[in-house]
């Protein structure tokens, strides 16, 4: 079946993930406001506009903005795609090549506000060597980003304190600028005495071998104990990463897990709580031998 003739129409694609780039003025706002100037300047009206809110550049599947607006050229709705900039569009050489080929391939193609990529052998190379730019300044951003972690464990931080251990809290931020911690105890464990006296007893339980983990599980379960994630039940592999967690010899933590990307699981209910998974990031804790 013969596709249909595309009309001459934008859709436009707006992303951002992270308050930062708001405050450096990549907002959804600001890039919204381009990509209509620019459309205009052009002389192709608008069809849609579409937005990815707090998604990393990274990912393709879970951009619904982005694949409505691919979408909306494969259907012939539209035969241009605008994007402010070039790490709007995409931070992934492969995810970039394939929006690309996509939309040509569907008689469409795609406009930058900030760049022209030629249609030429030059032009592609143009767009190969740029997308490898934004590519590498994701990744270098990580990797800025966790030295700056392990230099806080180094200081006796914990850089990772959205995901506190289970009996412990972690001073944020926040609560030293609210002045309810001083600025020395800025990221440093704080007990809560509720959940702690739970710690102790796995840990007792397990030192003088009165039970395995799925016996400490199932016997937590049984007296109706909350677990750390607020999930349905405990799991032997919950007590396996209290047992290993060095927070508990009181060494601040990081590096002991590794993120996985995975989009199909977006959407799949979570194997403990029942729960729709909306993240691609799996945290993978890196295994510590206990018998």
């Amino acid at each position: 079946m013969d596709r249909p003739t595309p009309i001459s129409g934008a859709v436009i694609v707006t992303r951002v993930s992270t308050g930062e780039q708001v405050r450096h003025g990549s907002s959804l706002e600001n890039q919204l406001e381009i990509c209509r100037v620019k459309a205009a300047a052009i002389g192709i009206p608008i069809i849609a506009e579409y937005e990815d809110a707090g998604i990393s550049g990274g990912f393709l599947a879970s951009r619904h903005g982005m694949m409505s607006a691919i979408a909306d050229i494969q259907a012939g709705r539209a035969d241009t795609l605008i994007c402010a900039t070039l790490d709007r569009f995409s931070r992934d050489v492969e995810h970039q090549l394939f929006i690309k080929k996509t939309i040509e391939f569907a008689g469409g193609r795609i406009v930058f506000c900030d760049m022209n990529f030629e249609d030429s052998p030059e032009g592609e190379l143009n767009f190969v060597i740029q997308g490898g730019f934004k590519q590498y300044e994701k990744r270098a951003i990580r990797a800025r980003t966790m030295r700056g972690k392990r230099t806080r464990a180094e200081q006796g931080q914990q850089p990772q304190r959205s995901r506190p251990p289970f009996g412990y809290h972690i001073i944020t931020n926040a609560e030293v600028e609210c002045h309810q911690y001083p600025e020395s105890e800025r990221g440093h464990y704080v007990i809560v005495e509720e959940r702690a006296k739970i710690v102790r007893r796995i840990f007792s339980d397990y030192v003088d071998g009165r039970s395995t983990l799925p016996k400490i599980a199932k016997a937590l379960n049984l007296e109706g104990v909350p677990t750390p994630g607020n999930g349905r039940l405990w799991q032997h592999a919950t007590i396996r990463v209290i047992l290993t967690n060095p927070a508990y010899k009181g060494e601040p933590v990081s590096g002991r897990q590794k993120c996985h990307t995975d989009e199909g699981r977006i959407g799949q209910p979570h194997k403990w709580t029942g729960r729709r998974i909306t993240t691609p990031e799996v945290r993978l804790t890196i295994p510590d031998v206990i018998a």
